[in-house]
């Protein structure tokens, strides 16, 4: 479940920022510049786990190389 979209400019262009809940409320991060999904909406989605994070007290799991699945 893709439960906020955050954008912000970087000398790169628009970055765009995934926030991903899980149904086990696990919390995924994809940020990316060349794809904007549309927030309250459910997804599948593979890539590659680039790190572990915390932000705000939460465990985050940040992903890279996102692909949506149908």
């Amino acid at each position: 479940f893709l439960k906020a979209v955050y954008d912000f400019d970087s000398m790169y262009g628009v970055t765009h920022i995934h926030h991903f809940v899980d149904d086990n409320g696990n919390v995924f991060i994809w940020k990316t510049n060349t794809s904007r999904l549309h927030a309250g909406t459910k997804y599948k989605i593979k890539g590659t786990v680039k790190g572990h994070d915390q932000y705000k007290n939460t465990k985050q799991t940040i992903l890279t190389r996102c692909t949506v699945i149908d």
